[in-house]
C-alpha cells in the first residue's frame, strides 16, 4: 500500500507540473483575460486537467504493485502514460478548436468568435491578413455591410442558422475602416455609471491604470456564447483599453 501511494504521489506531481505549465501557456496564448472567463476556456481546461491529473493516478494506484516483474511494472505505467497523454492531447485539441481567434465590430456591439464556429469555407475569401487564424490570442476585425441584395439574402439565410456576419470571412474587414462606425455607436461612460452605478470603484481602477479621464473613454458591449460583458474604448481612436464584466446590453 504504501509502494502504491507513493507511485500515486509522483505521478500527481508529474502530470499537474505538465497540466499547470500546459494550462499557463494555453491561458497566455489563445485565452488572454477576460475571454478565459467569456469563452469558457478556464472551465473547459480545468476539466480536462482534473480528469487527466486524476485518472492517471488512480490508475497507478490500482496496478501499481512491487511483486510484478519490473517489465511489466514498466508495461504497465507505459500504457497508462499513453492513455493519460492521448486524453491530454484529445482535451488540448478541444481547447483549440473554442479558442477565440476574432473580435468582431458587428454594429452596436462586439461579437468573440471561436475558431470551431468560423466558415472555414470562406477564410480563402476573406482578406489577406485573416485568411489564417490567430495562434496568439483573438484578432480584432470590422464587419462590412452587404453590397447587393443577392448578398442581404444570403446573409439573413445564414443568420436564421446562427452564422453571423462576424463568424464569415467574407464579412471581415480591415479593424480601422470600422473605426467610424464604432465611434458613432458607443456610448459615454457616463451612460454606465448612470445605468451601474455599483461599477465607479472599476471604472476608477481602469481610468487610474490607464492615464485616462472619463470622458477619453466609451464602451459596446462584449458578447459571447458565455456571457456579456462590455468593452471600453478609446473615444478617439477606438482601441481597446479595457473590459468590465456588465451586461451593457440591457
Amino acid at each position: 500500500m504504501i509502494s502504491r501511494l507513493k507511485a500515486m504521489f509522483f505521478h500527481v506531481l508529474i502530470s499537474g507540473v505538465i497540466a499547470g505549465v500546459g494550462s499557463l501557456l494555453i491561458l497566455l496564448l489563445w485565452y488572454p483575460w477576460p475571454l478565459s472567463e467569456m469563452s469558457g476556456g478556464w472551465s473547459l481546461l480545468l476539466l480536462v486537467c482534473s480528469v487527466d491529473v486524476v485518472l492517471g493516478p488512480l490508475l497507478t494506484f490500482v496496478i501499481f504493485d512491487t511483486r510484478k516483474p519490473r517489465s511489466e511494472i514498466v508495461r504497465d505505467l507505459t500504457i497508462i502514460a499513453v492513455l493519460q497523454l492521448s486524453g491530454l492531447c484529445y482535451g488540448v485539441h478541444t481547447v483549440y478548436l473554442a479558442r477565440p481567434v476574432v473580435i468582431a465590430f458587428e454594429g452596436k456591439l462586439f461579437r468573440v468568435v471561436s475558431a470551431i464556429e468560423i466558415e472555414d469555407n470562406e477564410l480563402s475569401k476573406a482578406p489577406e491578413k485573416f485568411k489564417t487564424l490567430s495562434l496568439t490570442g483573438p484578432t480584432f476585425v470590422g464587419t462590412r455591410e452587404v453590397s447587393s441584395e443577392d448578398e442581404r439574402f444570403d446573409a439573413i439565410a445564414h443568420a436564421m442558422v446562427g452564422s453571423d456576419k462576424s463568424m464569415r470571412p467574407i464579412f471581415w474587414q480591415a479593424y480601422e475602416k470600422s473605426v467610424p462606425r464604432i465611434l458613432s455607436d458607443s456610448k459615454p461612460l457616463t451612460t454606465l455609471l448612470k445605468n451601474y452605478p455599483e461599477q465607479k470603484n472599476a471604472l476608477d481602477q481602469v481610468l487610474a491604470k490607464s492615464g485616462k479621464k472619463m470622458d477619453e473613454l466609451r464602451y459596446l458591449p462584449l458578447i459571447s456564447k458565455f456571457a456579456v460583458w462590455t468593452i471600453l474604448l478609446d473615444a478617439k481612436t477606438a482601441q481597446p483599453v479595457s473590459y468590465l464584466s456588465v451586461d451593457s446590453t440591457q
